[in-house]
């Protein structure tokens, strides 16, 4: 019977963050603390730097209604500093007990990612962003990895950045990605993890990305394009300076704002490529033969004052010859905020079929973290906001393998911030 260690104190902590005085202004990071109209969102259009007097610098204060994304985040500090940069970092620490379906019970007390963001305005319409990350390996060591450096121009209706920027493909991955602050849960659903922490897609990207937006009624239309390099001889390589074949990888994503409410984004995209064959040595499952790759994906986010809704479903395709690898994963978030406290819960569903994918498992019996592993996913949990920059979550989360009889738990409580 699995009775966490961490339980009775992760409780206490948290009903004394829900009840310490001093918070009554507090909200969550993704609502207003009322129902009074919130704020304009500030864009990259804006040049606040250049509205304001040099000698007159604007104080921070709590925002009214805590950004919701990470770029909102940072445009909220850019409009309250003098300055043409400004910097946002992003942090969080665990404490958790699991109980494997296999192995000992274990109780650990874990840094989760630090990371830095600075962004700098060069202009009305050009921006540049450059995001470093520190996060510790499974081996115990730090490691530091420059996660964005890319330039931006931009205006109203149309944006083209280039460089090493989080791949737009759905919503949470580049609405969150590092900000942990941000979103309900306490990590990321598997799909969406990094590609060296067992994720399935290529979060990141390094290439040219440009998009045009159409206005009309209370809704906008965005269809954004981009070209790049491909995948690496596996899911952790990530190729920086030389792409590993002549064929770049093309993406298009098609996005609707506003239909029927003003925060719901409804869209849908796609990815193609071409995976360099490899040598016996490196990748024996499927030696010296091109994959193809397509990633189909769709989504639906919302995020209002109390209500929270994501969903997304991605299809991952590996063809070589007349052999085809296909991995399905799909989640969903649904929360509700009440005052300072918002309960959420959290499914996720991987599947997989044509036997076991030779790019996330190249080597034949040796699984790798991306390997995907039939199995559904429950999370339920309560996030409390202590502070307009901090967050307390409680998460239980409950983990069924198909080929395992057993059932995986695990109990965590996470303090993370943004500042």
């Amino acid at each position: 019977m699995f009775r966490p260690p961490v339980a009775a104190s992760a409780l206490a902590i948290a009903l004394v963050a829900a009840g310490a005085p001093g918070v009554a202004g507090a909200q969550s990071a993704s609502e207003p603390a009322s129902e009074a109209e919130a704020p304009a969102e500030q864009s990259f259009e804006d040049d606040p730097a250049a509205e304001r007097p040099i000698n007159a610098p604007t104080p921070r204060q709590a925002p009214e209604r805590t950004p919701q994304d990470v770029q909102s985040f940072a445009d909220a500090t850019l409009d309250a500093t003098p300055l043409r940069f400004a910097f946002n970092a992003f942090g969080d620490v665990s404490v958790a007990g699991r109980s494997p379906a296999a192995g000992d019970e274990e109780v650990d007390f874990a840094l989760g990612t630090f990371a830095l963001l600075i962004n700098g305005q060069l202009s009305d319409s050009l921006l540049s962003t450059a995001e470093v990350e520190f996060d510790a390996g499974d081996d115990n060591q730090q490691e530091v990895t420059l996660e964005r450096l890319h330039l931006r121009w931009q205006t109203p209706s149309f944006f083209i950045v280039g460089g090493r920027m989080h791949s737009d493909l759905g919503y949470w991955n580049t609405a969150f990605h590092h900000g942990a602050w941000l979103h309900l849960p306490i990590g990321r659903p598997r799909v969406l993890r990094g590609e060296d922490a067992g994720g399935l897609l290529p979060v990141h990207w390094i290439g040219v990305e440009s998009g045009v937006t159409m206005t009309g009624g209370a809704g906008a239309l965005t269809v954004a394009g981009g070209i790049g390099n491909g995948r690496g001889h596996d899911e952790t390589d990530i190729p920086l300076r030389r792409d590993r074949n002549d064929f770049k990888a093309l993406k298009l994503k098609v996005e609707l704002l506003g239909l029927g409410l003003p925060d719901l984004r409804i869209g849908v995209g796609g990815l193609y490529d071409r995976i360099a064959p490899e040598p016996e040595e490196i990748r024996p499952a499927l030696p010296d033969r091109e994959m193809e790759e397509y990633i189909a994906n769709a989504y639906a986010a919302y995020r209002g004052a109390q209500l929270t809704l994501l969903a997304e479903a991605y299809s991952i395709w590996h063809r070589a010859g007349d052999d085809t690898f296909t991995t399905i994963d799909a989640f969903a978030v649904l929360g509700y905020r009440v005052g300072r406290v918002t309960p959420y819960v959290q499914v996720e569903r991987t599947s997989s079929r044509g036997g076991v994918d030779p790019y996330y498992t190249p080597v034949p019996d040796m699984p790798t973290p991306s390997t995907p592993v039939e199995q559904s996913e429950l999370l339920l949990g309560t996030r409390i906001d202590p502070s307009v920059w901090s967050a307390l979550k409680l998460e239980y989360r409950l983990t069924r393998a198909d080929a395992v009889d057993d059932l995986a738990h695990s109990l965590a409580l996470n303090w993370s911030f943004g500042i």
